[in-house]
């Protein structure tokens, strides 16, 4: 147990990382770092509305209510904000953080357990839960392009923190499996029906890792005749999906471009192959996808090596749950882009990473010992590079920054104005992601902010509109750093070295 501990503390020490400063304070000021700084701004902003408001608003748009996302996340860390009064930033980025991943390495030894797996599997199991990560390094490498670590393309374990919506889904979705198991044993009526619930759920923490939830339960149903669990939680995801992402859009066809668009990278000098493909070498799409894969997915790819002796290891219905849904969600991933998001169908792929966990652990289980330190040595580079890149980050303060004078401007609006006022920002820094952190620290609701965010990726109507020909009247106060400048202002009620406020007079 103490090794499986050891696993588990290490794989916790190294997410933590990523988003234990995020509004860390320095120098008087906020310091955030270190990766997707612009998504952990708008999480902390849209967890700062539902404190008080549900449904949300947009925290970038006054007056326009949250489509097309998932939110129960965030509205699960509101209610415990809510209700315990705890500080934002640090339930968001520091409590529920740690939680999550402790938890998330526990179902697992939990689960482990119910399948009477070995601890050399389970072991092997948490290894890649917590530390899997490409190897394109190893690609580079072969290139001869020197062993670089500064390409990435797929987030590795270290980064599942950074975004609360797949890591509380992916613990939510371990915890369902735990849940599907005691229900394959018992056939309980109100263990399945809390299966269901459990699953059905994940719609509204993580689109893509609820429909790979149904898929699996509409297989298992299919197979097993049983379909009541399987319709009840595709009740439950239709209940909580269609009022917020009813409008969301469909898939489209998007071919081999994953694969041509990899090759075709400047840094891994492949690009003549790619030529040869548009030249006539459309057998070259097979390389394609087979680089594509191997270096993308590293040592996790060997999840796909299966044989009888180790899937019966495992409950045949959990195989057809897992096999069937990683199948189906990994084609989609794989050859589909959405209207609404684009090539955000690529979260398919990522979520394969926790999923494919298992079924790495059973093959390399198999492995003599050398070949075992292999993987792990293989596999360790990518995790620990990330680390050691956020450990620098913070060591050199390099991140996202909010100044003592920022601060001081933004307390002026929080503590001298209307909770109602609306506030505006110059539309350089508007069309900022990052910009949405005015939302959060001042409690003001914005005119619009984080337009080339999650403005457009959400579709939101008339933002454009916003941020092109401000309506004055609008909106109540003007914050404008120094460095930027607004079209129109009015009376100057605050003013230091970083920031002025403006009133906007009202006729």
């Amino acid at each position: 147990m103490a090794k499986t501990l050891a696993i588990i503390a290490v794989g916790v020490l190294l997410q933590l990382f990523a988003v234990w400063f995020l509004g860390a304070s320095r120098d008087g000021g906020l310091f955030f770092c270190c990766r997707g700084v612009p998504d952990d701004i708008y999480h902390l902003a849209l967890t700062h509305q539902l404190v008080t408001q549900f449904p949300p608003e947009e925290p970038g748009m006054v007056g326009t209510v949250v489509k097309n996302y998932h939110y129960l996340s965030s509205l699960a860390m509101a209610d415990f904000i809510r209700v315990f009064h705890l500080p934002l930033t640090a339930t968001v980025y520091q409590y529920f953080p740690l939680l999550v991943s402790i938890l998330l390495g526990l179902t697992t030894v939990v689960t482990a357990q119910l399948l009477q797996l070995s601890n050399k599997i389970t072991r092997l199991w948490l290894f890649f839960l917590y530390f899997h990560g490409d190897i394109l390094y190893l690609l580079l490498f072969l290139r001869g392009k020197g062993l670089n670590f500064d390409v990435t393309i797929f987030d590795d374990a270290t980064k599942l923190l950074a975004g609360p919506p797949r890591s509380f889904s992916i613990l939510l979705l371990f915890t369902g499996l735990v849940m599907l198991l005691l229900w394959i044993r018992k056939r309980s009526w109100l263990t399945g029906v809390l299966t269901a619930v459990v699953l059905g759920s994940l719609m509204g923490f993580k689109v893509y890792t609820g429909i790979f939830a149904l898929v699996g339960l509409a297989a298992l149903g299919l197979y097993s005749k049983r379909l009541l669990v399987p319709a009840l939680a595709l009740i439950v995801s239709l209940a909580i999906y269609l009022p917020v992402n009813g409008a969301s859009g469909g898939l489209a066809w998007n071919g081999f471009y994953r694969f041509d668009d990899f090759v075709a990278q400047p840094a891994f000098g492949l690009a003549n192959l790619e030529l040869a493909r548009l030249a006539g070498a459309g057998y070259l799409v097979i390389i394609f996808a087979a680089l594509y894969f191997v270096f993308l997915y590293g040592a996790t790819i060997l999840a796909f090596f299966q044989s009888r002796k180790t899937l019966s290891l495992l409950p045949k219905e959990l195989v057809i749950f897992l096999l069937s849904a990683i199948a189906i969600t990994g084609f989609v991933g794989t050859f589909f882009v959405q209207s609404v998001g684009g090539l955000n169908t690529v979260q398919f792929l990522i979520s394969l990473y926790f999923v494919g966990a298992l079924f790495a652990a059973l093959t390399v289980s198999r492995f003599p010992k050398l070949a075992i330190a292999l993987v792990i040595l293989l596999t360790l580079p990518r995790p620990f590079y990330e680390a050691w890149g956020n450990i620098q980050m913070i060591k050199n303060g390099q991140g996202f920054f909010v100044s003592a004078g920022q601060l001081e401007a933004l307390n002026f609006l929080k503590n001298n104005t209307p909770t109602t006022s609306v506030v505006a920002l110059p539309p350089d820094l508007a069309r900022q992601e990052v910009s949405l952190y005015v939302r959060f620290l001042a409690d003001r609701p914005l005119y619009v902010a984080g337009y080339t965010g999650v403005l457009q990726d959400h579709q939101v109507a008339g933002a454009k509109e916003r941020l092109d020909k401000p309506d004055l009247g609008k909106i109540d106060y003007l914050y404008v750093p120094k460095q930027y400048s607004f079209p129109s202002s009015g009376q100057k009620v605050f003013e230091n070295q970083d920031v002025s406020v403006f009133q906007i007079p009202k006729i």
